[in-house]
């Protein structure tokens, strides 16, 4: 029996007594929890907005619709983020 795999015929592989067994672990992906975060905050913006139209007549619903979107989106990304790393360092 040779020391070389068959795939690579110019490496070595390590004995067996070297060789370690791997744990495979899964990690909560990042972008995917910030992303909903982030969508869950616009969704809550439009429904803070539907509920304050009838109350200000000072600014137009578009523009407490952007505000609002861009705070509570923030927030929701933050929180989105927070909660991927407790996952993270739960596992």
């Amino acid at each position: 029996m040779s020391d070389t795999s068959p795939t690579d015929p110019g490496r070595a592989q390590p004995p067996l007594e070297e060789m370690v067994p791997a744990r495979r672990t899964s990690a909560p992906r990042y972008p995917i929890f910030i992303g909903a975060g982030v969508v869950l905050g616009v969704l809550a913006a439009a429904v803070a907005t539907f509920y304050a139209s009838s109350t200000n007549d000072d600014y137009s619903l578009r523009s407490i619709f952007g505000y609002t979107a861009l705070l509570l989106g923030l927030v929701g990304g933050l929180l989105g983020g927070a909660v991927a790393v407790l996952l993270d360092r739960r596992t």
